[in-house]
Order: structure tokens, then C-alpha cells, then sequence
């Protein structure tokens, strides 16, 4: 039996397309949609997540994350 698994999300700060990135991000992190089907593949919600860089979250994500 092997250690939980973690994944992280991120948008990179030269992201071509930052609107169409904040979208999948929002996707991926949002219960009914992205992390419903994670669930469904085995994969335990997170979300929110406790992160030390909150202050540096894009305000329309801080709701997937804790301080």
C-alpha cells in the first residue's frame, strides 16, 4: 500500500492563453465538474487546499484554497 497521491495546478505567469487557463483550472478545482470526476476515478478531493502563497492566487481561484 503506497502513499496518497498529490497533484498540484498552476498557471504559469507567461500562459499564451491566461483567460483559457484560469478556465481549465477552474474546471479541474470545481466539485461538480473537474473534481467530481477525479472522485469518480478514485482520486480524493483536496480542494480547498492549504497553501503558504495564497496572497499570490488569482483572485477567481482563492476559493479552492485556504491560508
Amino acid at each position: 500500500k503506497g502513499a496518497p497521491m498529490v497533484y498540484g495546478i498552476t498557471i504559469p505567469k507567461n500562459a499564451p492563453n491566461p483567460k483559457a487557463a484560469l478556465a481549465f483550472v477552474t474546471f479541474v478545482l470545481s466539485q461538480d465538474q473537474g473534481m467530481a470526476i477525479l472522485e469518480r476515478l478514485g482520486q480524493q478531493s483536496a480542494v480547498p487546499a492549504k497553501t503558504s502563497t495564497y496572497d499570490k492566487i488569482p483572485a477567481p481561484l482563492k476559493a479552492f484554497a485556504t491560508k
